[in-house]
């Protein structure tokens, strides 16, 4: 199973357990996904995948350039170890270990104001 796949599953795993829906919800948009600059190839591919899988399952999904911005109920930080972003610099203020070697993936929950936050950070594009 390579790395897209682990995102795939892991991600769409952790979301159903953590979004609860709630049916006089107000619109508003569930997920706020932070994607840093430089993810591409496999890793995009990946992200892309868990918006069209959040997306089927009615969830409102937006793109924000950071947790500040974002409105959604819950957060999903993406991006690769190699830049040092944002998804690194969580990973080391919660004392988790950056992904390392070839495919190597970190997925990890935490909050950001009060909101569930999941990292998803990779040591590489693949």
């Amino acid at each position: 199973m390579n790395t897209v796949h682990k995102l795939l599953i892991c991600a769409v795993f952790a979301l159903s357990l953590s979004l609860a829906r709630q049916n006089n919800a107000v619109a508003q948009e569930d997920v706020s996904i932070v994607i840093e600059n430089g993810v591409s190839g496999c890793a995009q591919y990946g992200i892309d995948k868990i918006i069209s899988s959040l997306q089927a399952n009615k969830y409102s999904v937006a793109k924000v350039a950071s947790p500040e911005t974002a409105k959604g109920k819950f957060i999903i930080v993406a991006g690769v170890s190699t830049t040092d972003g944002l998804a690194s610099q969580m990973l080391k203020e919660s004392n988790v270990l950056i992904p390392d070697g070839p495919e190597a993936l970190v997925i990890h929950k935490t909050s950001y104001k009060e909101k569930p936050v999941l990292i998803l950070c990779g040591s590489d594009e693949r």
